[in-house]
This record gives C-alpha cells, sequence and structure tokens, in this order.
C-alpha cells in the first residue's frame, strides 16, 4: 500500500430506497431514469450508512452535523 494511504473493509448492509432499486434495475437494462447521478446519491447513501454503523457501535446514537 502507498505511504499516506490506508484501507478500511467493513462489511455494511442496508436497505435502499424503492425508487433507487428500480432506477437501478432500468440503468441494468439500459433505459435511463429520472436520476442523472445514481452512483453519487449511492455514493453518499453508503458513506452514510458506513458513518452511523460506525457512530452506532461507539454508542452514539445520532451523528455530527455534516461540515
Amino acid at each position: 500500500m502507498p505511504e499516506g494511504k490506508s484501507s478500511i473493509t467493513t462489511p455494511v448492509s442496508f436497505r435502499l430506497p424503492n425508487d433507487v432499486v428500480s432506477t437501478l434495475q432500468r440503468r441494468i437494462e439500459g433505459r435511463r431514469s429520472r436520476f442523472d447521478s445514481i452512483g453519487l446519491y449511492l455514493q453518499e447513501h453508503i458513506i452514510w450508512e458506513v458513518r452511523r454503523s460506525h457512530m452506532k457501535g461507539k454508542g452514539i446514537d445520532r451523528l455530527p452535523p455534516a461540515d
């Protein structure tokens, strides 16, 4: 691993909203949808869930406000 880089592997499980699931299905089938950037939405959702899970493991119920 390059100097100054770190890697964390954490199994994460969460539910996606129905509209996101249907959007992903349409994208897989090659159809467009109302979300132009589903990748960015999923990235933000995953980051939020990982942070929430991490804080929950530390006994913190709520996330601090976003920067």
